[in-house]
């Protein structure tokens, strides 16, 4: 069996293979693989050009919550709705539509840290766990 902390070095270790091919191929640069040569005439390397941009998207997403993982908590705190009638952090952290989160939700009375997005549609939600609503109180974790 092996640990949580080995299994992120080991998942940090493959995203740097990982950004050897982004910048390679031009992913890095320009979020698709412009760099990669393929003949558009040719159905199958157009197939396979398309798929691979595809997989290569999910591994940078991959990528982008290993290297999350791997970033301390440097904060766990309560959100408050502001002036502006957005929910923020007493330290000025503001969540707005699209805003990543880290917060505590109650998963049928067993607490469990979960990372989603706030999203807006007649209320700041949650996109986890059937959309619970943003709201003052709620524990959040903010990392460095």
């Amino acid at each position: 069996m092996i640990t949580i902390q080995k299994a992120l070095t080991d998942l940090k270790a493959v995203s740097y293979d990982f950004k050897k091919i982004a910048k390679q191929t031009g992913f890095e640069e320009y979020g698709d693989m412009s760099h990669l040569e393929v003949d558009y005439d040719n159905a199958e390397q157009v197939f396979y050009a398309h798929e691979l941009n595809s997989i290569i998207d999910k591994i940078d997403d991959m990528v982008h919550r290993i290297n999350y993982l791997n970033r301390p908590v440097c904060q766990t705190t309560t959100l408050h709705k502001n002036s502006n009638g957005r929910f923020e952090t007493v330290s000025g952290h503001e969540y707005t539509c699209g805003s990543g989160i880290e917060c505590l939700i109650d998963d049928d009375g067993e607490q469990e840290w979960v990372w989603a997005s706030v999203e807006y549609s007649d209320r700041y939600y949650i996109t986890c766990y059937g959309n619970p609503p943003l709201k003052s109180g709620m524990t959040v974790r903010i990392r460095g």
